[in-house]
């Protein structure tokens, strides 16, 4: 798709972008009865999605996992855990953990915030790490491993995704250069996305300037791993032994923060208004200065706010209107079957005539 070139284009996706218009919880109902994928879980739904892991490591057990030492085919790989059915057991009570802690502090986000503010207790910091592994550890499995060699467990996969690209890339699968997705998001679902293109021969639509992921990402080492039985638990265990990919924006001394976002600035023409389109994104308190410092220098003509929640978008409006004077310029989509692309990214738009009647 040829862009219109008069604008910048900045896409802010956040957790929200998971939902739909239907209620989440009634479509993945109906996706576990067709067998068919799920979406994304959301911030305030994930324990469901740590529920699906949990019951998947448990399914593991007497077909790849052997309580048995002398069955253990693995044995040798996690000879520091005793065998493998000990490091999936021990897996399974940390997730247990890891529900009740979201439990505790309503969201991952703000538990892992106190966590952050208490890390001189050597206690809390262990603990802070150790959930970034387990979430990391919890979208490794729902969106790329468990689907490959269990029918009756389908990855998480919103087509959203895809279909978005395929509409705004040209004939040579590259996006218009006067457009940048931003996401505050770790899930991985602009990445399979991509390798839905790589599979099916097309090039990868990203690179470091048009696409940049604000919170780090939960991708882990070599995520199409060849044989379940070979490389789960191992890719599993190498999640929890390394360090995590994850890091929040305020986290101290993030430079791999500073790096993207000067990687959003050189994206930007400075000359152009910037069209912004945010999908999902509730704009958090805890990441109001780097969200300020992402729309300071822009030149903002309109925003739209892709939630179906009238209550988001008015909070979102009123946080943001110091940037546009005209508070019109704030457009609400409330769809959201699909990502919206705004009237102004078509080629040829142009500015409506407002004609008067004397």
């Amino acid at each position: 798709m040829i862009a219109n070139d008069k604008f910048n284009f900045v896409y802010l996706f956040g957790a929200g972008a998971s939902a739909q218009n239907k209620n989440e919880d009634e479509v993945n109902k109906k996706a576990r009865n067709l067998k068919k994928s799920f979406t994304m879980p959301t911030a305030t739904n994930i324990k469901v999605a740590i529920n699906e892991v949990i019951t998947f490591l448990k399914s593991l057990e007497n077909k790849y996992v052997f309580k048995d030492p002398e069955k253990d085919i693995f044995k040798e790989l996690f000879s520091d855990y005793n065998s493998s059915f000990s490091f999936n057991r021990r897996l399974i009570v940390n997730l247990i953990q890891l529900k009740g802690f979201i439990t505790d502090y309503n969201t991952f986000d703000e538990g892992m915030r106190k966590l952050y503010l208490m890390r001189h207790i050597p206690k809390m910091n262990d603990l802070f790490e150790l959930n970034k592994k387990l979430i990391s550890l919890v979208f490794y499995i729902l969106e790329f491993k468990a689907a490959q060699n269990f029918s009756s467990f389908k990855c998480y996969k919103d087509s959203r995704y895809s279909q978005f690209l395929l509409t705004i890339i040209d004939n040579n699968f590259q996006l218009p250069s006067n457009l940048t997705l931003l996401t505050w998001n770790y899930d991985n679902q602009f990445k399979i996305a991509e390798l839905d293109f790589i599979e099916n021969g097309m090039k990868s639509p990203f690179n470091e300037k048009n696409y940049i992921r604000l919170n780090g990402r939960s991708l882990f080492n070599n995520y199409m791993g060849v044989d379940m039985s070979e490389t789960l638990l191992y890719d599993l265990k190498i999640i929890i032994e390394k360090k995590p990919t994850i890091k929040f924006a305020w986290e101290e001394n993030n430079e791999d923060l500073l790096n993207q976002i000067n990687y959003f600035k050189e994206s930007i023409d400075e000359k152009m208004e910037t069209i912004i389109v945010v999908i999902g994104y509730s704009f958090p308190f805890v990441n109001h200065k780097f969200d300020y410092s992402l729309l300071d220098d822009l030149k903002i003509s309109k925003i739209y706010y892709q939630n179906s929640s009238e209550l988001h978008f008015n909070d979102f409006k009123n946080k943001f209107s110091s940037y546009l004077n005209n508070q019109g310029k704030f457009v609400h989509i409330k769809h959201c079957d699909s990502f919206y692309i705004p009237p102004e990214f078509h080629y040829g738009w142009k500015p409506q005539q407002i004609i008067i009647d004397f």
